[in-house]
């Protein structure tokens, strides 16, 4: 009986954790930039973990030197805090369709 129970608990767990971790995941705010310039952040949401969206930005055939990450931050409203984050920061923005700014890290805070 109690193996029955420690098998349901650790399920339990298993799934809490990929929940945790899925959600964690999508709802992220996160800061990219390479070390070579420093002060060029992409900043943005994305729908896969930062890791992934990471190599599919450094595998692009234009991407000399690839990015890192710097920062992520759990949100709860992802796409309207990555709105207002972006109008804030819309002074340094390289191009209006893309997420690049030309600013430092720290102030990017």
């Amino acid at each position: 009986m109690w193996l029955t129970q420690l098998q349901s608990d650790v399920a339990i767990y298993d799934l809490r954790m990929n929940l945790t971790t899925h959600l964690f995941r999508i709802m992220s705010i996160n800061i990219l930039s390479t070390r070579e310039q420093p002060h060029f952040l992409k900043i943005g949401v994305t729908t896969r973990s930062v890791e992934q969206r990471v190599k599919e930005i450094n595998s692009a055939t234009g991407v000399v030197i690839p990015f890192g990450v710097r920062a992520v931050w759990p949100v709860r409203n992802p796409e309207q805090i990555e709105r207002e984050i972006h109008e804030l920061l819309s002074p340094y923005r390289v191009r209006v369709d893309r997420e690049f700014f030309q600013i430092n890290y720290q102030a990017s805070l």
